[in-house]
């Protein structure tokens, strides 16, 4: 089997400058994370080799997904703004980032300026008896 590499996105970041944010990557290997600028904007990305997530065991897609999360997060406390991509954005190299962000150009921009100034908050609960939970759930 063939292993391709690619570009892993992370995300879009409202500056459109070339910076090094080291090797935050997720995974294994630790890839660097670095952005790849137009115009403006800017897509956070490292190098990565093209995997399908929809055939790995949930655990695995699990800690991928938070490793995915750590890195949105180090960006986003390093004062960026960040449109995160959903995990699993591949492009096969810098000419196909460069052309997503042709691409969507606009619509980003327009994201950029309905965001600015406002904080994402996640909200995670956990039950000790997640069954009497989902009973009394059921019975209302």
């Amino acid at each position: 089997m063939m292993v391709q590499e690619g570009k892993y996105i992370y995300g879009i970041i409202g500056k459109g400058e070339e910076k090094e944010f080291g090797p935050i990557g997720i995974g294994d290997r630790q890839d660097t994370v670095y952005t790849i600028p137009y115009q403006d904007i800017s897509a956070v990305v490292s190098d990565s080799q093209i995997v399908d997530y929809t055939h790995m065991l949930k655990d695995a897609v699990a800690r991928l997904l938070l490793g995915h999360q750590k890195v949105i997060e180090k960006i986003m406390n390093l004062e960026y703004t960040i449109i995160p991509t959903r995990l699993g954005t591949f492009a096969s190299n810098e000419k196909e980032v460069s052309n997503i962000l042709d691409k969507g150009y606009r619509i980003i921009r327009d994201i950029f300026r309905e965001i600015s100034g406002r904080i994402e908050i996640d909200v995670v609960a956990t039950w000790s008896d997640f069954n009497s939970v989902l009973k009394e759930v059921g019975e209302e």
